[in-house]
């Protein structure tokens, strides 16, 4: 190839890393150990590109439906709030909090996540439960927040926990 042609090749040349799991931050090099040509044949060069490479949290991925719930007087609870499919990307990140924003509760109107029944109009810790979370009730009324902490739950866990959600009022 002729100079220019290999010219953009080295100048084109870049470095990447494709993984989702935080890589190593070791820096990396790459060497232009030596150029052949068809003249006067091996020439060493030694040039060094260095890459120091950063860490990034990758963001976490909510991929949760709301479902829309009929809810009959003394018929008992709903069926499921939400479809969550939570996904905190990198390997070994856990979830630690949580928070649902309610509007429009009346007297009597109750969240459960599985066992553990939240009353929405009394503000207070519930918990832990048999997961290890904790369920909060702050601004208890007609527009409750719920928020829900753990020490460090993986996906699957606050997936189920948030696939457990059902409203009733008692």
């Amino acid at each position: 190839a002729d100079d220019a042609t290999v010219n953009t090749m080295l100048n084109s040349a870049v470095f990447n890393n494709t993984s989702n799991n935080d890589p190593s931050t070791t820096a990396r090099t790459v060497t232009l150990t030596s150029v052949t040509d068809s003249g006067s044949g091996l020439t060493a060069d030694g040039t060094v590109a260095t890459v120091n490479v950063t860490q990034a949290d990758d963001a976490i991925d909510i991929n949760t439906t709301g479902n829309t719930v009929n809810f009959t007087e003394d018929a008992g609870a709903t069926s499921a709030l939400f479809a969550a499919s939570i996904d905190t990307i990198e390997t070994g990140d856990t979830l630690s909090q949580v928070i649902l924003t309610l509007a429009n509760v009346d007297a009597g109107d109750t969240l459960s996540f599985g066992a553990t029944n939240i009353d929405l109009n009394t503000n207070g810790a519930t918990g832990p439960d048999a997961n290890g979370f904790t369920y909060t009730v702050s601004s208890a009324g007609a527009s409750p927040v719920i928020t829900i902490t753990h020490a460090g739950a993986d996906d699957a866990t606050v997936n189920t926990m948030l696939n457990s959600a059902v409203f009733n009022n008692t």
